[in-house]
């Protein structure tokens, strides 16, 4: 049973470390444009920031073409709506839209009509943005960690600090931050909410010297 464990354990690292590489994976959040399924990317979105996935495409879903007549009219227009507003609140992650195909999307010659919709030309394979949800780096005579944490107010948010690690819950997810060496022997100072960043201030560690910049 322990062997067991211990090699369940061993995977789920594993995928962690596969999944949080932005230089192997990236997430592609996949919405419809409709009140409630935004929202949901939304919190997913957040949630992937939390844990340090990154994410390099939104995608819309099922979008109704100009020409589909007039009993659709009035959800043609809620998602041409809602279109704009996607696009400003996950920015910089692009966003790309999925037409309303007349057919089921099942088989590969389906996907491979669904692919061209999304990519055209582009290699699928591509990252199309590459973000730094988590950073440290020297600020005020001290150094500042930040973590993106998009969709959130700071009555979302709830820290502590255990020795080395921060530990930050988001409504009902809950991260423990391992702090970077630099940081091990450095006071919390305060922490605030900025443009959806998570800004958490450290005095200088006694062994750190001033001068320089540095991210990490």
């Amino acid at each position: 049973v322990y062997d067991a464990a211990e090699e369940l354990l061993g995977r789920l690292q594993y995928v962690h470390r596969l999944l949080s590489d932005p230089e192997r994976a990236s997430i592609r959040l996949v919405l419809n444009l409709e009140r409630v399924s935004i929202q949901e990317a939304q919190r997913s979105f957040t949630y992937f920031h939390l844990y340090g996935y990154p994410t390099d495409l939104i995608s819309c879903n099922r979008v109704l073409p100009a020409a589909s007549g007039d009993y659709f009219s009035e959800w043609r227009e809620a998602q041409a709506r809602y279109l704009p507003e996607v696009e400003r609140q996950f920015a910089p992650v692009p966003v790309r839209t999925i037409p309303y195909f007349e057919h089921e999307m099942v088989g590969l010659d389906r996907l491979a009509d669904l692919g061209r919709a999304l990519f055209g030309d582009d290699d699928p394979t591509r990252f199309l943005y590459r973000g730094r949800p988590y950073s440290v780096r020297r600020h005020d005579g001290g150094f500042e960690l930040s973590v993106e944490l998009p969709f959130t107010s700071r009555e979302d948010v709830e820290l502590s600090r255990n020795k080395d690690e921060l530990v930050l819950q988001v409504g009902g997810w809950r991260r423990n931050l391992v702090l970077p060496r630099l940081l091990l022997d450095a006071t919390t100072e305060g922490a605030r909410m900025e443009d959806q960043t998570l800004r958490v201030r450290f005095a200088v560690p006694p062994r750190s010297t001033a001068g320089g910049t540095k991210d990490g």
